[in-house]
């Protein structure tokens, strides 16, 4: 029969050699997580997006990269989206990188969106309410939230 201690004994040199164990393995498996390359994530966050909506009140919240914020005038097929958000700025520019691309933004105030060389699909809601998509023929223009005298009309997303 064991007695008390000996059970203490036996029950800490066996912790001791799980530890043991489990250290080991923690110890390989970070030694072989440091061989590998590191794992990137991409979370389509847009690059710039707190500088971007400090700079021009607007917020630029994910996309895959193939619609970009550009200079207004910096080329003739840019998406152009008019807003009374920022009078200094009334104007939007956007560049299409790619034949498809989507963009999630928050453009308030929006009362117009002209299409660049692309049919564009704008998802918009006025005074809170989401409305059918807005689709805006390639080099044409399309009037946004004019139903809402108050203008409340935010742009959500274009598409390409």
């Amino acid at each position: 029969m064991l007695t008390t201690r000996r059970k203490v004994l036996i029950t800490a040199v066996a912790g001791a050699a799980v530890a043991g164990s489990l250290a080991y393995g923690v110890s390989a498996q970070a030694e072989e997580a440091a061989d590998q390359p590191a794992s990137l994530v991409e979370d389509f966050s847009y690059p710039g997006a707190a500088q971007i909506e400090a700079d021009k009140k607007i917020k630029l919240i994910k996309g895959d990269g193939k619609i970009m914020l550009a200079e207004c005038g910096s080329a003739t097929d840019l998406i152009q989206v008019e807003s009374y958000n920022n009078l200094s700025e009334p104007v939007y520019c956007f560049k299409v990188l790619g034949s498809t691309g989507f963009l999630t933004l928050e453009i308030p105030n929006v009362f117009f969106i002209w299409a660049g060389d692309e049919k564009v699909t704008a998802t918009v809601t006025v005074g809170g309410v989401e409305k059918d998509p807005v689709v805006v023929d390639a080099n044409d223009g399309e009037p946004v939230g004019a139903e809402d005298p108050k203008n409340h009309a935010v742009l959500l997303e274009l598409r390409v």
